[in-house]
């Protein structure tokens, strides 16, 4: 912040600073280094981990204290601190700057302004351990497309009598592994989120939809519309819809043969970058849809100010549909509230014939999940007979339900 508001010339000062700051705070036999950027580290001679620890609890008081002042502005400063004891279970340092640097991430992660001791059977330290593990596994799939593209059908089972709703598809990642396994997203997006992959991974996924698309439509087979999930990062990414505008003449293809998904959180985090893109988004004449909504239910009066298509009901309230009456009751006023304001309704994680049964007697619009048709490659879209699809039996809608 300083850095970007009084130039570098202020931040530099604020290291040296802080470098005679903790300086004087040690004695004769420790070494203090500037490690880069803001980041400093020191190596103590203490015969206890708690003098270590109160050592660093003084060094952050007196950091706290401090104010930075800079051409008339004044600056709050605070640092996050990690401690690790030095014992036989370290074995390089490589090994032991980065258990350092973990607790020293925690402590951010934690509220800042605080120290974190390093233990190796922490548990936070553990998730962190393999969240960082992951960073390199991702940026290298990144460099060797070692991912796949998977599409799960999203089938309309609204009113028979609707000719313009057609079935489309949602887009679904899988790391590959090296042995050839594929790894689900939720073993590496969190990581990813976390040291700010995510707008890669999108760029990524945008590129490859688009040219497995465009090989369909060279070899004559019929073009779907396919969603892509957008992470809340991309959402205020401004270069983002010109990036897909150029994906999509790359290969010849129109905006309705790709569209994308935002969460609820994400769209209602950056309102104001959300409702740029979706926009802009519109203008190529891609849709839109909002994912996992009625997690927050706050959001129904953001709804006017984000031009969607879909609003794809959170499978929270969908799994349990038939026996949950709160449940029943929900999916049917998110029904209610998108019909009057002319948005298609789609219910994920349907898992059975009742729940199927249920949906249609709501009035919902499509239905997505295992019961409805499994993932399958994207390439093999154009091909029916991979399809699995529920029976028509399944699809006819019952007597209308009031409560499951």
């Amino acid at each position: 912040m300083i850095n970007d508001t009084c130039g570098h010339a202020a931040g530099d000062d604020l290291i040296r600073q802080i470098a005679w700051l903790i300086r004087n705070q040690l004695d004769s036999s420790a070494i203090l280094a500037r490690l880069g950027g803001d980041e400093f580290g020191i190596l103590l001679s203490c015969k206890q981990p708690a003098d270590a620890l109160a050592l660093a609890e003084t060094m952050r008081k007196q950091i706290a204290d401090l104010r930075f002042h800079w051409e008339g502005k004044a600056f709050i400063v605070t640092a996050s601190i990690g401690v690790l004891t030095l014992d036989e279970t370290l074995h390089s340092v490589g090994g032991t700057l980065s258990a350092v640097d973990q607790a020293c991430y925690l402590a951010k992660d934690n509220g800042r302004n605080r120290v974190q001791h390093y233990r190796r059977d922490d548990r936070e330290v553990s998730t962190r351990h393999g969240e960082m593990s992951w960073v390199e596994r991702i940026s290298a799939a990144l460099d060797t497309s070692r991912f796949v593209l998977l599409a799960q059908q999203i089938r309309h089972i609204g009113p028979s009598a609707s000719t313009t709703e057609t079935d489309h598809f949602e887009l679904l990642l899988r790391m590959v592994a090296p042995d050839g396994q594929w790894i689900a997203p939720m073993a590496f997006i969190p990581a990813a989120e976390r040291y700010g992959l995510m707008p890669r991974i999108d760029r990524w996924v945008i590129a490859r939809a688009c040219r497995e698309l465009g090989v369909l439509r060279k070899a004559g087979r019929a073009v779907p519309t396919c969603m892509i999930n957008l992470s809340g990062v991309s959402v205020s990414d401004t270069s983002l819809a010109d990036y897909i505008n150029s994906c999509l003449d790359d290969n010849r293809l129109l905006g309705r043969h790709v569209g994308f998904e935002l969460t609820e959180t994400a769209a209602i985090g950056n309102l104001a970058s959300a409702s740029q893109l979706m926009a802009r988004l519109r203008t190529l004449g891609c849709p839109i849809s909002l994912d996992d909504f009625g997690s927050g239910m706050s959001s129904f009066s953001y709804l006017k100010a984000l031009p969607i298509d879909y609003l794809k009901i959170d499978g929270t309230f969908v799994r349990d549909v038939t026996t949950d009456p709160v449940d029943f009751a929900v999916v049917e006023a998110i029904q209610r509230v998108a019909r009057a304001m002319s948005i298609r309704t789609v219910a994920e994680c349907v898992e059975d014939a009742a729940a199927l049964n249920a949906l249609v007697s709501i009035g919902i619009d499509f239905a997505q999940g295992f019961y409805v048709q499994k993932p399958i490659p994207l390439t093999q879209i154009g091909t029916l007979e991979h399809l699995e699809r529920a029976s028509p039996e399944a699809l006819s809608a019952p007597t209308r339900m009031t409560a499951p």
